[in-house]
């Protein structure tokens, strides 16, 4: 079979400014496309989402806030000291006033206790999952089985906890209407979040499916000095994921400074570092391969100990085959088992890795087979 050459209309200065050109932009659109899969895995796949609000009620800040607003929500019924007054003998009754005090003090450790139970945790997974399902099935345009709805608003309800906590303490609520209730999505904002969300959908294949084609134009564009376009690429991949980085912890502190006060910033930032695990995993992914691949671009290159690695090489990519590629299969399946990236222990994740991981055993094996010429008698 032929293999697919460059036209000869196309001068080597507009290949060369093509094939970098081409480049530059699967990594800038690499870059994009990395946030837009950060968001889609991590805000529209329920298991993602339920991983991550589990992390956050196991997390001591954000379940000590977290029980702190349930204990509000109980206390935020209608004359409440009224009816413990009633609850208290009639001598006593003048009491009631420091009684619902000392109440409110018991009911904030009881909340903690309750939410850092086994019990309640899977509860409160159970109950983000169907939330998150609903909540699709809404920005899908399915409205047959939506969260509760509160005067048009997506809501979470989370008054059987606060009940629950009532209880615990001994006392009945009586909840103001509200109460207890978390707004997912404000009706006003349902018709710009289902367009987010097709956007979002669209543009985290689309710019997958550019990048990888841009960069096999860049690298069919690059005959003669491919070397060099796979070492740029290495140093884009691990540029993009440093970046990626970066962009965590300042964006993180300037959120988290933004919407919490010195109360609630531990919980804020805890809140955020679980919300971007994802993000972090992508970010160390990309350098994972960044790495790999500007050492495989060194082994292949002129470099005095890169020639003397291909040197010893040789007899073993000649005579024992099965030895490299066993070896290439061992450093894909490390790559798996570390796993950086939720999207390399998918099966298209795998599929790619896989591709790639085989077309540069193959590439080095060829250019060490075609430099393995025999010596002169003697030499070493």
């Amino acid at each position: 079979m032929t293999p697919l050459r460059v036209p000869d209309a196309l001068t080597p200065r507009r290949r060369t400014v093509l094939a970098w050109t081409a480049l530059g932009l699967a990594i800038l659109l690499l870059l994009v496309g990395s946030l837009t899969v950060w968001v889609k895995r991590q805000a529209l796949d329920t298991n993602s989402w339920v991983d991550a609000s589990s992390r956050l009620l196991e997390d001591d800040d954000v379940r000590e806030l977290a029980a702190a607003e349930l204990v509000d929500a109980l206390f935020s019924g209608p004359d409440l000291e009224g009816r413990i007054r009633r609850l208290l003998p009639p001598e006593v009754q003048g009491l009631a006033g420091p009684a619902t005090g000392l109440l409110r003090e018991a009911a904030l450790p009881a909340a903690e206790d309750l939410l850092a139970r086994p019990a309640t945790q899977r509860l409160w997974r159970e109950a983000n999952r169907r939330a998150h399902q609903r909540l699709l099935a809404l920005l899908d345009g399915d409205d047959s089985g939506l969260l509760r709805s509160s005067g048009g608003d997506v809501v979470l309800d989370l008054r059987p906890l606060v009940e629950r906590l009532g209880d615990r303490i001994g006392l009945t609520p009586a909840l103001p209407p509200g109460a207890g209730q978390v707004t997912i999505l404000r009706s006003e904002r349902l018709g710009a979040a289902q367009e987010a969300v097709k956007a979002i959908r669209t543009l985290s294949v689309l710019l997958v499916v550019v990048v990888v084609v841009l960069l096999g134009v860049a690298l069919w564009l690059a005959e003669g000095f491919r070397r060099r376009m796979l070492v740029a690429l290495a140093a884009g991949l691990i540029g993009v994921g440093g970046v990626l980085l970066v962009v965590r912890r300042v964006a993180g502190d300037a959120i988290v400074d933004a919407l919490t006060d010195p109360v609630t910033r531990d919980a804020g930032r805890a809140v955020w570092l679980i919300g971007t695990d994802l993000l972090r995993d992508l970010a160390l992914a990309l350098l994972l391969y960044g790495v790999l691949l500007l050492a495989g671009a060194w082994l292949a290159g002129p470099a005095r100990r890169a020639v003397a690695a291909r040197r010893r090489l040789a007899p073993v990519v000649r005579d024992h085959p099965v030895a490299i590629w066993g070896a290439g299969a061992a450093l894909l399946l490390a790559v798996l088992v570390w796993g950086p990236s939720s999207g390399s222990r998918r099966l298209l994740g795998i599929l790619v890795l896989a591709a790639l991981v085989a077309a540069g055993v193959e590439a080095l094996r060829r250019v060490i087979l075609a430099e393995d010429v025999p010596g002169p008698p003697g030499a070493t």
